[in-house]
């Protein structure tokens, strides 16, 4: 087009740096003039104090150290920085959470983390500093002309997420209720009294998150509340019950996978599982991976480690030595263990001449021996491991090992479905075989409806209510509650005096919104796909007829002129 550069390749290359993976994915698909839309994002403002320019202790290096480590943190939990703002109120950083092609259903719960880790981060740089975090729908686009445009995100959120940062004071941290609502059985909060901020009438609820996370944290579901599952609980049954009488077998041990989609179930079986081993008096030790520890070396293990080794989090570098002397290893090898536990046990003479995949192979070894020692002097326990896909990679390897090497050692993980590619998923066939497969299943109708009796407190369920949730929810049963009480609120469903689910015949079930929990899980997915299959579906949702039906001759002509726009005029 007129007034168009043509850079050299490595000019180029250079300029992608300055733009964020929202604008690169749209130019690289040659979709850009496809950008704008609404979507629900979480939005993070960062308020650095003491080196704004013309502070008198303001120095370029301290600026430079603070936003690459805050960097760090937002891109660990695939975020994207939005601005770097530097003037009379101080030096802030924009960060957000859910924009494309970085989208994903627990994005608030990974703004507040990365809150979290900004603030580990900040306070490590002697750096003082306050944040806001919010939650909601903004529209995010182009704003411009074809001359000079950027891409933005503008909503009320913004705003709020700005004077919240203001206001947080002492508290280091200020969340607004969306993003508490959604963070809900991941992270823990403090109500704080209601605040008043510019630009809203009425006091804004206000939430200061705790450094206590869900990994610290164990939902513990009471046996008789986890409804269905009745295959997967007599085999999480056996298990635990031949953990209890110490069977050092494959009934008792081995590596048990239990996999399913987000809200399908699992969290709620672990809890299960934790209830039982508890009534047996079998211990348990469970970790919950997360994105913030991914790219930490042995994170997961190190922690499982120290706990089967019975050291305490605060335990001294000498006591844990001391333990793993206690088991009677080849003391020849345990500066092997060294990375793995911090310790600092010195090289011998075989240690000294191992390096590359004969290093890593003696290494594997020894943490093997190690587990199994540590086990065989407690062989009730029970370790478990929830979000796998979210592990470390060495951790991933250790667990693999275990599987192979420990089969006595009983180990229960969670997992997403995996895909075809994960290293899980491509493991050793010899491994595969030793280890247990517990896909969770869709819930049938029955179990549809003692949910929602449950969920609900009805007495009755009608099987016209039934069918619209297991057809809505797909017998996802975290969607199926939330549609549930969703549809309820809307009246698309109303209960009697009685405490009797019914539709009544006014119904108009198309009428009534999606709960946002599942907004965000298929915002996700869509996210997911490639641009011209994004481009698609937004005008198939346009182009439809009042009773649902698509006008396909319409939708292939809509979607032939959206692809080839960008070819046929400078400015679609």
């Amino acid at each position: 087009g007129h007034g168009a550069i043509y850079l050299p390749p490595q000019v180029e290359a250079a300029i992608k740096s300055y733009l964020s993976l929202s604008v690169l994915s749209r130019l690289s698909a040659e979709s850009s003039g496809w950008v704008g839309e609404l979507r629900c994002v979480t939005v993070l403002f960062v308020n650095l104090q003491g080196i704004s320019a013309g502070h008198k202790k303001f120095h370029h290096l301290s600026l430079h150290r603070a936003v690459c480590g805050m960097q760090r943190v937002i891109f660990k939990f695939e975020g994207t920085v939005r601005q770097l703002l530097v003037d009379d109120k101080g030096t802030v950083l924009i960060a957000v959470f859910g924009v494309p092609p970085l989208s994903h259903a627990d994005d608030a719960v990974r703004g507040v983390r990365a809150a979290m880790g900004i603030q580990k981060e900040l306070c490590g740089q002697n750096v003082l500093h306050t944040i806001g975090v919010t939650t909601g729908n903004v529209y995010c686009g182009w704003v411009g002309g074809p001359k000079r445009k950027e891409y933005a995100i503008v909503g009320d959120i913004v705003n709020l997420s700005a004077r919240l940062m203001k206001a947080a004071g002492e508290f280091g941290i200020l969340c607004d209720r969306e993003t508490f609502d959604r963070c809900s059985g991941a992270l823990h909060f403090e109500a704080l009294p209601p605040i008043r901020v510019k630009g809203k009438s009425a006091p804004v609820a206000v939430f200061c998150p705790s450094q206590r996370a869900v990994d610290e944290m164990l939902l513990l579901e009471e046996p008789a509340s986890v409804i269905g599952f009745h295959e997967e609980k007599a085999v999480l049954t056996l298990k635990v019950s031949n953990v209890a009488l110490g069977r050092g077998d494959q009934r008792g041990g081995g590596l048990l996978v239990i996999e399913g989609e987000p809200g399908s179930g699992k969290s709620a079986l672990i809890g299960f599982v934790v209830n039982l081993a508890i009534n047996a008096e079998v211990d348990v030790l469970c970790e919950v991976a997360s994105l913030m520890h991914a790219d930490e070396r042995f994170f997961f293990w190190r922690r499982m480690l120290l706990r089967l080794l019975r050291c305490s989090g605060g335990a001294s570098q000498q006591q844990v030595e001391t333990r793993v002397r206690e088991l009677n290893l080849d003391e020849s090898k345990l500066s092997l263990l060294n990375p793995i536990l911090d310790t600092r046990f010195s090289e011998s003479k075989k240690t000294r001449k191992l390096s590359g995949d004969e290093l890593q192979n003696c290494m594997l070894q020894c943490i093997m021996e190690l587990i199994a020692a540590a086990f065989a002097q407690n062989p009730t326990q029970l370790i478990i491991f929830e979000n796998f896909t979210c592990m470390d990679e060495e951790s991933r390897i250790i667990t693999e090992e275990v599987a192979r090497s420990v089969p006595h050692l009983p180990v229960i993980v969670t997992t997403l479905p995996l895909e075809p590619q994960h290293p899980f998923a491509l493991m050793n066939p010899a491994i595969k075989r030793v280890c247990g497969l517990l896909p969770l299943r869709p819930m049938g109708m029955h179990e549809v409806e003692l949910l929602i009796r449950s969920h609900l407190h009805a007495s009755h369920v009608s099987d016209d209510v039934i069918h619209l949730l297991r057809d809505r929810a797909g017998g996802n049963p975290r969607f199926t509650m939330e549609i549930a009480q969703s549809l309820l609120d809307a009246s698309v469903i109303e209960k009697d005096s009685e405490g009797r689910l019914f539709v009544p015949r006014s119904s108009v079930p198309q009428q009534a919104a999606l709960p946002q929990s599942l907004l965000a899980d298929l915002q996700s997915r869509l996210d997911a796909l490639d641009p011209a299959q994004q481009l698609l579906l937004k005008l198939a949702s346009v182009v439809s007829h009042a009773d649902g039906l698509i006008d396909f001759p319409l939708l292939a002509y809509l979607f032939s002129r959206a692809l080839f726009a960008p070819f046929l005029c400078a400015d679609v």
